[in-house]
């Protein structure tokens, strides 16, 4: 027979003293109930019960980036499985959120979805019963979650994407000579280049491409590193990569770009 059944055939019996012990052990069990629930048993009402001043434990969660998205799947305390628990995710660039701190709506929710592009933040987490009295914040992982990029594929279809550069592209060669693919910027050979993506400006180096294929048009990226070409444009179309200009080797003279010569400047590609 258990404790408490023998302490309520006890009490039944006439035993104070095993009475006061039986409806200690229901109180305790209880509060509790209410502690997990955010309830409370003595007072209840006919509409929301009434909030709990104590904060749930704290709840896991598993980040992943990818796409652009840091996604997030948060799991509930076993102590508290059937309680409604309100979440408060946010993100920062430093690990100790003294700065670059973003926070998102409060949300019951157990999946949460980062938009952020290209950033590799920090995530915490708290959560609460009633919005207003939370538990310690905690570092969803020890490192940054990476966004990666968004992919094309992941764009909507005929998406603009307001991007263009201030390169010259241009090839130089002839038969029985060196195929040279040349980027620079409007000073000349040898300078740099500004390329801009939206309001966005930011400097790039120029450069000497030599062994390209002669008489081919070739196709010119900015990998954030150093330049890649292709022989079609598809190539050089990665979605990290930033297109930057055209150029045909051939010897011959030739239109395009801001400064002539054999090449031209790839702007807004889609």
């Amino acid at each position: 027979m258990s404790d408490v059944r023998s302490l309520i055939e006890s009490a039944v019996g006439g035993d104070k003293e095993d009475l006061r012990r039986l409806l200690l052990q229901f109180n305790d069990q209880f509060t509790l109930h209410n502690q997990v629930t955010g309830t409370n048993w003595v007072d209840p009402t006919s509409g929301v019960q009434k909030a709990s001043t104590t904060p749930p434990p704290p709840a896991t969660a598993v980040a992943a980036g990818a796409n652009g998205t840091i996604s997030l799947q948060i799991t509930n305390p076993a102590q508290a499985a059937k309680a409604t628990i309100y979440h408060e995710v946010s993100y920062s660039t430093v690990k100790n959120f003294s700065q670059n701190v973003t926070t998102l709506p409060v949300s019951p929710n157990n999946t949460v979805a980062i938009p952020a592009p290209g950033q590799a933040p920090f995530v915490r987490l708290r959560s609460s019963y009633d919005g207003a009295t939370w538990n310690t914040h905690q570092l969803v992982q020890q490192t940054v979650v990476d966004a990666g990029l968004q992919s094309s594929a992941a764009s909507s279809p005929a998406m603009v994407l307001n991007q263009s550069n201030y390169a010259t592209v241009t090839g130089q060669g002839a038969p029985g000579e060196v195929p040279v693919i040349q980027v620079y910027g409007p000073n000349g050979p040898y300078s740099g280049y500004t390329a801009v993506k939206g309001t966005k400006q930011s400097s790039r180096p120029s450069a000497t491409i030599l062994n390209s294929n002669y008489q081919q048009s070739q196709f010119v990226a900015w990998d954030g590193k150093r330049f890649q070409i292709g022989t079609t444009l598809p190539q050089v179309l990665n979605d990290s990569w930033e297109p930057v200009g055209q150029a045909l080797v051939n010897g011959a003279p030739g239109g395009g770009g801001t400064l002539g010569g054999n090449g031209s400047r790839l702007t807004a590609i889609v």
